[in-house]
């Protein structure tokens, strides 16, 4: 563009100097030295001039053209520049979206990892809480069924054991019973073979009679628990009694002491 517009230029330079130079000269030599010009020179002057002015005013569009060419095209460069920052950012934008969005969906992603870890964890930990209780609970139902196996076994062994002492103590007291009874009837023939009869009396007269005894048989006190109806008869069996100590004891104490304080029925007919 600057080698086009130097020539130009100094074209246009020399034209117009060598047009000021013939004006000036003419004029020169006009004041100087008045010559008669043929009229058809004059003309060829003057068109002469307007072509020189004609070719610099093309000269000057051509190179005011030139630089509106100029201008635009460093525009049009300027704005294609432009376009391509503007491209090359907006590509930069997609390109940090992009990393953005992959970065947010691979946390994403990472975080449901995390929770569905977790979420596993925890029903691992409630599988293993409710196995554990459920251990618990079938440990707790063998103890309590082992507990009542053994309560009912010792219950039973109880009442088997009850029922044997039961029948061990009733054994010992119908022995003892026995034993006792035998000797009431020891000391209630004792006592028959030392009553006297009182005379004027019925035969049918009976008793019952209470004898305290000490160890060896003697006797302390004797009361009738049961009149005859008659005194003389409840007397006499009285007399009889005290009579008949020391009355007939077993030597064994514990025998002995279920026959400190005794009753029986006096009946002289049996």
């Amino acid at each position: 563009m600057r080698g086009f517009k130097l020539p130009i230029l100094l074209s246009g330079v020399l034209h117009i100097g060598l047009l000021l130079a013939l004006v000036f000269g003419v004029s020169w030599q006009v004041e100087l030295q008045p010559v008669d010009i043929p009229p058809g020179q004059i003309v060829k002057a003057k068109v002469m001039d307007d072509r020189l002015i004609e070719e610099a005013e093309r000269r000057k569009l051509a190179e005011q053209e030139a630089q509106r060419q100029a201008i635009e095209r460093k525009q049009q460069q300027a704005a294609e520049k432009k376009r391509q920052e503007e491209l090359r950012l907006k590509a930069e934008r997609e390109k940090k979206l992009a990393l953005e969005a992959k970065r947010k969906a691979e946390e994403k992603k990472l975080q449901q990892e995390e929770e569905r870890k977790r979420r596993e964890a925890e029903q691992k930990k409630r599988e293993a809480e409710q196995k554990k209780r459920e251990e618990e609970e079938r440990k707790r139902l063998v103890e309590e069924k082992k507990r009542r196996q053994e309560e009912k076994q010792r219950a039973e062994a109880e009442r088997l054991a009850a029922e044997e002492e039961a029948l061990l103590a009733q054994m010992h007291a119908d022995i003892a019973a026995s034993e006792v009874n035998k000797y009431v009837g020891y000391m209630r023939d004792k006592v028959t073979r030392m009553w006297i009869r009182p005379a004027d009396l019925p035969p049918s007269l009976t008793c019952k009679v209470r004898v305290k005894i000490i160890p060896g048989g003697d006797v302390t006190s004797v009361s009738i628990v049961r009149s005859s109806g008659s005194e003389a008869f409840d007397r006499s069996v009285e007399a009889a009694v005290y009579k008949a100590s020391p009355l007939p004891v077993p030597s064994d104490i514990r025998q002995f002491d279920k026959l400190r304080e005794i009753e029986f029925e006096f009946n002289p007919g049996t």
